[in-house]
């Protein structure tokens, strides 16, 4: 899903501007595609979960096909390559910045933060 905690961001552009020109000028990808939570199935449900109080974490794992989503992706207008894809932030971690912020954490904070707008 691509999703990365905002905390996780703030480190990384503190990271790029306290580092040399030299990194300043490679690309990078600032990702958490590595997060386990990081998948439309869990974000819904924990987003249910703490605004609706509503868990479905009990309903199983289907695998869907891929041609599946790739139909239900172009009928909603969104890229289907988006979903099928891994950002890795190897790179990032092979220069010293580690993530510390959970996902999973940061979707629940954000979802309470936000509940009642």
């Amino acid at each position: 899903m691509h999703l990365v905690a905002v905390e996780n961001v703030t480190r990384a552009i503190d990271f790029f501007i306290n580092n040399s020109p030299e990194q300043q000028k490679e690309i990078f990808f600032i990702s958490q595609d590595h997060d386990p939570f990081n998948n439309y199935r869990d974000i819904y449900s924990e987003l249910s979960k703490t605004i609706n109080n509503t868990d479905y974490s009990s309903i199983g794992r289907y695998a869907i096909s891929k041609y599946f989503l790739i139909l239900l992706f172009r009928i909603f207008g969104k890229r289907h390559e988006e979903g099928f894809c891994y950002y890795s932030s190897n790179k990032l971690n092979s220069r010293g910045l580690y993530f510390d912020h959970n996902l999973k954490k940061a979707i629940r904070n954000y979802a309470l933060k936000n509940k009642y707008n």
